[in-house]
C-alpha cells in the first residue's frame, strides 16, 4: 500500500510543470520539495518612515493589519517586514503625534519598497485656568458650598468630613450661577457617626 501511494505521489509530481526545479527525486528515491512550494511564496516589504519635511521618524510602528507581522522603524526611519505571504493587505503606519496612515498594498512579487510620510497631528487641549491668591479664598468659599450640598446639613452630616479636599477643582459660571466641581481622584468621606 505504501509503495502504491509513493509511486502515485511521484507520478503527480512528475506531471506538474514546476518552475525552477522545485521538486527533485533524489538517488535514494525520496522526494525533496522546495520549501516555498509547501509553505507558499513570501515577500519582504521595506522602506522608510518620515515626517512631512522628510526627517526620519525613529520607532514608528509599521504592521500588516489583521496579522502578527509588524516592526518599528530604526534610527534612520527604515523598516523591514519579512515572510509576508503574497496577497492584498493594509499596511498601517503610526507614530505618536502624527496621523495614522493605512495603505492598501498588493504583494505579488518578492519585495516591495514603500517610503511613507506622516502628517503631524495638531493636538487641542482644554483651556487652562490660572488662579491667584484671591482665587484661594474663593476656592474655600466654593468648597464650603460644595460640602454643604454634597454631605448635607442633617445631624448625621455634621459627623462627616471630606478627608482629601485638595482633589477638588471648582468652576463657578457667573452667567448661569452654577457651581461645578471635578475631582482628579476619588473623594474620601469620613463618617464618624457610623461608629
Amino acid at each position: 500500500m505504501a509503495i502504491i501511494v509513493y509511486l502515485i505521489f511521484i507520478i503527480i509530481i512528475d506531471s506538474l510543470s514546476l518552475p525552477k526545479n522545485s521538486a527533485h527525486i533524489l538517488p535514494n528515491r525520496s522526494i525533496f520539495l522546495k520549501a516555498n512550494l509547501l509553505q507558499g511564496e513570501t515577500a519582504i516589504v521595506t522602506g522608510t518612515v518620515s515626517d512631512n519635511e522628510g526627517e526620519p521618524l525613529m520607532y514608528a510602528n509599521v504592521f500588516i493589519s489583521n496579522t502578527t507581522i509588524g516592526t518599528i522603524s530604526d534610527e534612520n526611519g527604515e523598516y523591514r517586514l519579512s515572510n509576508i505571504p503574497l496577497g492584498q493587505y493594509i499596511l498601517v503606519v503610526s507614530y505618536l503625534g502624527y496621523d495614522q496612515k493605512r495603505i492598501p498594498i498588493d504583494i505579488n512579487k518578492d519585495s516591495l519598497t514603500l517610503h511613507i510620510q506622516l502628517v503631524e497631528r495638531t493636538l487641542e487641549i482644554d483651556e487652562v485656568e490660572i488662579q491667584t491668591r484671591k482665587s484661594k479664598n474663593r476656592w474655600k468659599q466654593n468648597f464650603k458650598q460644595f460640602e454643604t450640598n454634597f454631605i448635607g446639613i442633617s445631624d448625621n452630616a455634621h459627623s462627616c468630613k471630606i478627608i482629601n479636599p485638595e482633589v477638588l477643582r471648582f468652576h463657578y459660571n457667573n452667567k448661569t450661577k452654577v457651581l461645578s466641581a471635578n475631582a482628579n481622584e476619588p473623594i474620601i468621606v469620613e463618617n464618624l457617626g457610623l461608629g
